[in-house]
């Protein structure tokens, strides 16, 4: 109460350090009014409200029911010790780099690639699964891209500069095991989990290696399609006429229409389970494989492959051989693609001469033999009449 009778409400102490029980800090009592000043009878309001909460901190001490108050509202923000340490912004966890995902399965064929390659890479994609898909690191041949030109939406080739190495789980690698046989994806075997290595070249060393697992299988037949062709018929997995014709063509190539001494019944059986059960096109073997080597070709081939030298410089097997015919050859350099890749030598060096003595020969030799025309002497016969075989001093590799 105040001195006129009228009652006064509380106020909130000034002073740091007044309780509400009327002492100071300093332990001595306060008079009232010096706790309680008198406030105005008005009423009081504001934006927030007329009224305190029942209890209030003010310097650490509590003030009960602290009643109407003015406008003014007060707050208690404790002031920072001049002995604590500033507060550092907290430090962000490091990133974590997600490991790359492993998901892509990929079958190589070598640079440049044959109807062997490419059906043996084609059959053995067949084999791992629908998700598994073939690359040609090194283009492909003439006859191959245009078998290809017809099917190659059928077949599941895709471009190496579309693949993330990163990403890379299993590979596979038919018809060589030299990894510069692979071209641009010559570190594709390393950067997998496992690596499958299939071969016909008995005796080649294989320089393809993974850190993981690698599987070497080589094996002695005449085309490496036979032995995907018998692991395909062991599984019992059915291939379309597209992939049926293809492994059939690989076949035919390389075994020259089983006809190579280098044919064995295995490539036989290989090739007669195509055409009887898989639905192989006798019409589009005839077409294709007839382009890839003629009856001269073939010939040559045969003898060529028989009258191979071999010679080792500088670690590598380089091969030598001279031919002779009596006229021209057209397409004398697919025989000597097929003898390198047959011979299983590193590198070839194959000498065709050309003596103008055949009734292929020049207009010029055909005058001169009296119009009429001569007899082309056999291979066998060019052999017998060639010079010595040439010295080879030195030979750098090549796919």
């Amino acid at each position: 109460m105040t001195r006129g009778g009228a009652s006064a409400t509380p106020a909130i102490g000034r002073a740091a350090g007044v309780t509400a029980h009327g002492k100071s800090s300093e332990g001595r009592s306060a008079a009232p009014a010096e706790r309680n000043p008198p406030l105005p009878s008005a009423p009081l309001g504001g934006p927030l409200g007329t009224h305190l909460p029942t209890e209030v901190e003010v310097d650490g001490a509590s003030w009960a029911d602290a009643g109407p108050t003015s406008g003014a509202m007060v707050a208690a923000v404790p002031a920072p010790s001049p002995s604590s340490p500033p507060l550092s912004p907290p430090v962000p966890p490091p990133a974590v780099v997600p490991a790359p995902v492993k998901d892509l399965d990929v079958v190589l064929t070598h640079s440049t690639a044959d109807f062997d390659s490419l059906a043996a890479a084609v059959g053995l994609a067949k084999l791992r699964g629908p998700h598994t898909i073939v690359v040609c690191p090194g283009g492909a041949s003439e006859a191959v891209k245009r078998f290809l030109s017809f099917h190659r939406q059928l077949l599941p080739i895709v471009p190496a500069k579309l693949v993330d190495p990163t990403r890379l789980r299993w590979v596979g690698v038919v018809d060589t095991t030299r990894l510069e046989g692979l071209g641009v994806a010559s570190s594709w075997p390393a950067a997998a989990d496992a690596v499958t290595v299939i071969d016909h070249h008995v005796g080649a060393v294989c320089d393809i290696v993974n850190p993981h697992s690698r599987e070497l299988v080589v094996d002695d037949v005449g085309a490496v399609a036979t032995l995907i062709v018998e692991r395909l018929r062991d599984a019992g997995v059915g291939l379309t006429p597209t992939e049926a014709t293809l492994l059939a063509l690989a076949i035919h190539a390389d075994t020259g229409s089983l006809t190579y001494s280098s044919t064995t019944g295995r490539d036989a059986a290989a090739l007669a389970w195509l055409m009887v059960e898989q639905d192989a096109t006798q019409r589009s073997i005839a077409e294709y494989s007839g382009a890839v080597l003629s009856t001269e070709q073939q010939r040559l081939l045969t003898v060529g492959l028989g009258a191979v030298v071999r010679h080792r410089v500088r670690g590598f097997t380089v091969g030598t051989v001279r031919l002779r015919a009596g006229g021209m050859v057209r397409g004398i350099n697919t025989v000597t693609t097929d003898i390198l890749d047959i011979a299983n030598v590193d590198v070839l060096l194959l000498l065709f001469i050309n003596d103008g003595s055949g009734g292929n020969g020049s207009r010029r030799s055909r005058k001169r033999s009296g119009g009429g025309r001569a007899a082309s002497p056999t291979a066998e016969e060019s052999l017998r009449h060639s010079h010595s075989e040439p010295k080879v001093s030195g030979a750098a590799p090549h796919s």
